[in-house]
């Protein structure tokens, strides 16, 4: 990930998502990581994402499995990183919380866009992939995480409608945003319901068979 920053713009420098590095086993600046700094973040990420893309759109040798189906898995690395990164911090409470959701929301809801328009728009990109399942049909032997991996990447193209007319595409894109407003929705639930639950347990006895460790980390 690091010869992304060769590049990286002046005013990102500073925003904690990119202070990591080899040195520091790739974990970010969780300490220094507030909600202004995550739309940033993701417009730089769906951008080198875009930019990858069209690298391989782009390529002029022929379609196979390194330059192709392996480069697309790995095109949007740094977006799923830096979303990895959002779901495992803590929102805060009151308003830090209400501006935590909205921007998370907004980020998702550009990664999506931008997700969509990849998947569901580009017959390029489509057609490469195509090109390298047909050169490794059910007889021919794999191993079988290239098989899942061709599989499920020609898959997420059908998925998101590539085969569709206009007006069902559009209809699949309105769907997949109502989902990530959904899936949002859902785990701001969950937090609630986690943190609305509480059992107190007072005789150890009931605790018998859980290790030491974990009651330790309960209590």
């Amino acid at each position: 990930m690091n010869k992304v920053w060769d590049d990286l713009p002046e005013d990102l420098r500073q925003n904690p998502f990119f202070q990591f590095s080899e040195k520091t086993n790739y974990v970010p600046a969780w300490d220094k990581i507030r909600p202004e700094h995550f739309l940033p973040a993701v417009d730089y990420a769906i951008a080198l994402m875009n930019r990858n893309i069209q690298r391989i759109t782009d390529n002029k040798a022929a379609p196979n499995f390194a330059n192709t189906i392996e480069a697309l898995e790995q095109a949007d690395e740094l977006a799923a990183y830096f979303f990895s990164i959002m779901d495992n911090l803590p929102p805060g409470t009151g308003e830090a919380e209400k501006e935590y959701d909205r921007l998370t929301t907004e980020g998702r809801r550009r990664y999506n866009k931008a997700y969509n328009e990849i998947y569901s728009g580009n017959k390029k990109l489509y057609d490469r992939v195509v090109a390298v399942t047909k050169q490794y049909p059910a007889s021919h032997k794999i191993h079988p995480a290239k098989r899942l991996l061709l599989e499920t990447t020609e898959s997420a193209f059908t998925n998101a409608g590539i085969k569709l007319s206009p007006k069902k595409k559009a209809k699949v894109k309105e769907l997949s945003e109502r989902i990530t407003e959904l899936e949002t929705k859902s785990q701001k639930n969950m937090k609630m319901a986690g943190e609305a639950f509480l059992l107190f347990v007072d005789d150890r006895q009931r605790l018998k068979g859980l290790s030491d460790f974990m009651i330790q980390s309960a209590a």
